[in-house]
């Protein structure tokens, strides 16, 4: 269908360039400003002057054609996406009209009261560890202390059973 159209084209262009030759008023005026025949080089009634005109030869070929239509796409149904907190979008990880599955991050928020709120976990939790880590040091001094008395006991010739340290 392209091809056909092209040479269509082509053909009307030719067509076109030929009847304007045929019809010019200022090859009239040329040959003497008469009808055809009326007058030229050869005078009153003698030939009328030939002019050359090139040739094109016309080639089928293909042609890309682009037609474009106004449309408003829309999808199958309107889904509404509300967050669990309330901030500013930060970035956008998807594409509009991307494929998501369920659970994928589609946003990240940027939400101030969220952050406090984590860093308040996370020190509330270095808070309940400190006590614990108190406990552990105190006990691994304990041991490390008795084992110094023991070496002690050792070197020194005194034995003692480990139970009375």
């Amino acid at each position: 269908m392209k091809q056909v159209a092209s040479s269509l084209a082509a053909s009307l262009l030719c067509l076109m360039v030929a009847a304007s030759a045929c019809n010019s008023k200022s090859d009239q005026g040329a040959a003497g400003g008469g009808p055809p025949g009326a007058g030229g080089p050869g005078g009153p009634g003698g030939p009328a002057q030939v002019l050359d005109y090139g040739v094109m030869t016309v080639q089928p070929r293909t042609a890309e054609m682009h037609t474009d239509y106004p449309t408003v796409l829309q999808g199958q149904a309107d889904v509404e996406i509300r967050p669990k907190e309330e901030g500013f979008i930060d970035q956008v990880l998807v594409d509009e009209g991307a494929h998501v599955r369920k659970g994928q991050l589609l946003f990240r928020l940027n939400s101030g009261e969220a952050d406090q709120q984590v860093r308040a976990v996370q020190s509330a939790v270095l808070s309940a560890q400190i006590p614990h880590r108190l406990h552990h040091e105190e006990s691994s001094e304990a041991i490390t202390s008795s084992r110094r008395v023991r070496q002690a006991a050792l070197c020194t010739g005194t034995e003692t059973s480990y139970g009375a340290i």
